[in-house]
């Protein structure tokens, strides 16, 4: 008899539990078309270089994040220290204008001149009164010769030289 699709549906003793039809069903040939291909698989082989590799790749991977995950911390870190400077920055620029109006406040000049007239006794010079200066040596001007175009050469070489001596140093 030829297994068809008619007939291996209506087999039920695939189904049936008794133990000498299950018996019977498994010594019993498959028909050709329901036996399984002949090919032998060969075992998959992993080789030990790709498990190396898997675990350099997941070490590097690891190095990666973790230096990522550091970066966005001390970026945070120094985000947060400049807003702290910022605001130090502003209440320092407050304080120095406060200190600029003290500043105009205690020199004003009319003040200062009220200060000096009503508490010191002092008094601006009337037009009666004459200073006089005295020179003890008359000015006296000393005119030096130019120097020759010898000169000028023999002086840059030694600027140069003086140069390259302190760069040395």
């Amino acid at each position: 008899m030829i297994a068809t699709k008619e007939s291996v549906a209506y087999d039920y003793s695939r189904f049936d539990n008794r133990p000498r039809v299950r018996k019977a069903a498994k010594l019993a040939p498959l028909p050709k078309e329901e036996q399984a291909p002949t090919r032998v698989k060969k075992p998959v082989r992993r080789s030990r270089t790709n498990a190396i590799k898997t675990g350099f790749l997941l070490v590097v991977m690891g190095v990666i994040c973790c230096t990522i995950v550091y970066n966005y911390m001390r970026v945070t870190e120094l985000s947060i220290e400049s807003s702290k400077l910022k605001s130090q920055l502003s209440d320092y620029q407050n304080e120095e204008v406060v200190l600029r109006a003290q500043q105009e406040k205690l020199y004003n000049l009319a003040d200062i001149e009220n200060y000096v007239q009503n508490e010191l006794g002092f008094s601006q010079m009337g037009q009666d009164q004459v200073s006089y200066v005295e020179l003890s040596n008359p000015d006296t001007v000393i005119r030096m010769e130019a120097p020759s175009q010898d000169s000028y050469l023999l002086s840059g070489l030694l600027k140069s030289f003086n140069a390259v001596v302190e760069y040395l140093n």
